[in-house]
């Protein structure tokens, strides 16, 4: 430490001589060292595209199963075609039935000492709408078979445009309380239900035909 000084007698101020740096100090304070970082990572290009592949991959598995579970949980009317709970024949030909011109009716009407088969559909069911060009070729190939459309819970001009739309030429009848539908006991729509000469059920199956040979599969259990 020393004094400045002026003139005699005056101090002027007083200089401090600052420590010298010790050089054991220097890696104690942050930033000091002289020492290089290391350098980040780089990742090489065969790293990346496993990476990448890995993720494809997962994303690819998760798509799947998602698939297959809105494919078990679904409950559409285009769902593959699966035997129906089994449906009371008795109740289902005594159910009031509207006919095409206004009166009223019911299945056993429709009846003929002959198998029959019952399907129940609706205007604004399109599997429904693309399997009844088929229903009409069966009816056609099957004469000893009686066929009996039943729209059910459907506007009666609707179903009309339908019927006519796809060429239909057997009988439908309209099941404005859905009552047909329930006895039937289907999962969804379409429903088709097959009875034998007796009015004995034969088999009963929920969901379109997607072919000729499949609907006439079914059909040739009435025997």
């Amino acid at each position: 430490m020393g004094i400045a000084r002026g003139a005699p007698g005056t101090v002027v101020g007083v200089m401090v001589d600052a420590p010298e740096p010790d050089a054991g100090d220097a890696t104690d304070r942050p930033g000091a060292s002289d020492a290089p970082r290391p350098a980040a990572r780089k990742l090489d290009r065969r790293t990346i595209a496993i990476c990448a592949l890995i993720g494809l991959v997962a994303a690819l598995v998760t798509a799947l199963v998602a698939s297959a579970l809105l494919s078990d949980d679904s409950s559409g009317s285009d769902l593959e075609l699966e035997e129906a709970r089994g449906a009371n024949t008795e109740r289902l030909l005594a159910q009031p039935v509207d006919t095409v011109d206004g009166g009223t009716s019911d299945l056993a009407a429709y009846a003929a000492d002959q198998p029959m088969l019952i399907n129940i559909w609706a205007s604004n069911c399109v599997p429904c709408i693309d399997e009844m060009p088929l229903l009409e070729q069966a009816r056609a190939d099957n004469p000893g078979v009686t066929f009996v459309g039943v729209a059910s819970q459907d506007d009666p001009a609707k179903a009309a445009a339908l019927a006519k739309q796809t060429g239909i030429t057997y009988p439908y009848v309209l099941d404005p309380t859905g009552e047909v539908a329930y006895e039937a006991d289907g999962t969804s729509m379409p429903t088709t239900v097959l009875l034998n000469a007796e009015g004995d059920l034969v088999a009963a199956r929920s969901g379109a035909f997607h072919t000729q040979d499949d609907l006439q599969s079914f059909v040739d259990q009435a025997g």
